[in-house]
């Protein structure tokens, strides 16, 4: 029977299927056992990054967050993630093919404008120390886009005297950080529980105020347009809101 193929009545033939060399499916390579004696290092690898913005109450500030989830498919060692030129590597000992997720926090001071306007690409670094010197082993390029944080006001409860408007604020958005003489916005959201009227809002030491018709219970957000100061620094602005008449 050499040579023929022995099929049974009504199978039809089929010709056998020719792989050509390097077509086969390999298996999955994992690292290769270290010699007897030698230590396998570390090696990290991200396989996947979020991003989001939080508020820390007890700071009274918002923050980037990065979630990268990272797996070590080396040695047992001590694996570090970094956003290049914003934070130092947050670290955990990890063991051979073990996956953890790092946090890492950015305080929104410490970013670009950019990262509100056109966006931004930040760069995500993970890998392993060798005598205290982290050895990058893996990156993703990020593209972060974020909205100014709005921050809510309570306004008190006063009941409007006679016919007139009553003016509240009840949030405002602004950016964390400006270039110096530029530009820039704080965005007043107002609330009128009064009679309609003229309802003004002013940010000081340098906004001119901004006034606007508005209606009995109606809400509005007004732009205040600002000039940064010429010297970097940390600056406070009060705002106010009112009525004419």
């Amino acid at each position: 029977m050499n040579g023929f193929w022995l099929v049974p009545p009504g199978v039809p033939l089929v010709p056998p299927v020719y792989i050509p060399p390097g077509m086969i499916p390999k298996p999955e390579e994992k690292p290769t056992p270290p010699e007897e004696g030698v230590k396998l290092k570390p090696k990290a690898e991200i396989t996947k990054v979020e991003y989001d913005m939080e508020y820390d109450a007890r700071e009274n500030r918002y923050r980037l967050i990065f979630n990268v989830t990272v797996g070590n498919m080396g040695g047992d060692g001590l694996i570090g993630v970094a956003v290049w030129q914003f934070t130092e590597p947050v670290t955990k000992s990890m063991t051979m093919y073990q996956t953890e997720t790092f946090t890492v926090e950015i305080p929104l001071s410490e970013l670009p404008e950019t990262v509100f306007t056109k966006g931004e690409q930040l760069l995500v670094q993970a890998g392993h120390f060798e005598d205290s010197t982290f050895i990058t082993d893996d990156t993703k390029v990020v593209n972060v886009k974020l909205e100014w944080p709005r921050i809510p006001v309570t306004p008190p409860v006063t009941p409007p005297t006679g016919a007139k408007p009553n003016i509240r604020i009840v949030g405002v958005s602004y950016p964390y950080t400006v270039e110096p003489n530029r530009e820039f916005e704080v965005k007043v959201d107002i609330m009128n529980t009064g009679e309609s009227g003229k309802a003004y809002v002013k940010v000081t030491p340098n906004g001119r105020p901004v006034v606007v018709d508005i209606h009995g219970n109606e809400s509005r957000q007004i732009s205040v347009p600002l000039v940064a100061p010429s010297t970097p620094g940390r600056y406070t602005y009060r705002i106010e809101a009112g009525y004419i008449g």
